[in-house]
């Protein structure tokens, strides 16, 4: 009886429609409310998910809008929109810039896509939103992922030798990630990787590397 009670008080249209209009009018937390009373009935609606996820993560509550962000997105892939997926996984990353599960996942999603190129620039584009000391894993992640797309991109190795020769044992890993770099590179670049192997690895061979790349290039 209660259930049915229940049912009786559900008018989806007229919901709906003050929601929308209390969304026009900037009132979040009451279009929020109203949106939630119609997810009790349809917890699987995706499109709602997509309207509800906005207004939760606008409203600070950041774990409920990931949730509705992911339904959303998966819906959207399932059903071949995987564009309007991408996009929804930039709205997602505008408001929790700093969810390296959702940075991760775009790029993944954009791999499927055959856009690698892509894909690398939002791990690199992820990898900056982590840049303190405690933040150091979620970045070294994000740029191994870059490196496993295309080995030896330049600017995603060298970061991540960087970040690898300040974490705990991995100063070797470092100095081979840029031994393998500078068999790549030529310039500027090559400098610049010769100088850091020199600071990983102090000694003469090591300087006699940097001074050539300094004076000749090679």
């Amino acid at each position: 009886m209660a259930l049915l009670s229940r049912k009786t008080r559900y008018d989806r249209y007229r919901i709906m429609q003050d929601a929308a209009r209390a969304r026009e009018r900037g009132k979040s937390k009451k279009a929020l409310s109203l949106y939630q009373r119609v997810l009790e009935f349809e917890p699987e609606n995706a499109e709602l998910h997509r309207k509800v996820a906005p207004l939760l993560a606008q409203t600070k509550q950041q774990s409920q809008a990931r949730s509705s962000y992911l339904r959303a997105v998966s819906a959207l892939v399932r059903d071949g929109f995987s564009e309007q997926a991408t996009g929804l996984y930039r709205e997602a990353l505008h408001f929790m810039p700093r969810d390296v599960e959702l940075w991760a996942a775009l790029a993944e999603l954009q791999l499927k896509r055959n856009q690698r190129p892509d894909a690398i620039e939002t791990l690199l584009q992820g990898r900056h939103r982590f840049r303190r000391r405690d933040d150091r894993p979620h970045a070294i992640r994000l740029l191994l992922r870059a490196h496993e797309i295309q080995p030896y991109h330049f600017k995603a190795t060298f970061d991540l030798a960087g970040l690898l020769a300040k974490s705990p044992g991995g100063g070797r890993r470092a100095f081979d990630l840029l031994e393998g770099l500078a068999a790549r590179t030529r310039g500027g670049h090559l400098r610049r990787v010769r100088g850091r192997q020199f600071r990983l690895a102090p000694g003469l061979r090591s300087a006699g590397r940097w001074l050539r790349a300094l004076f000749r290039g090679g």
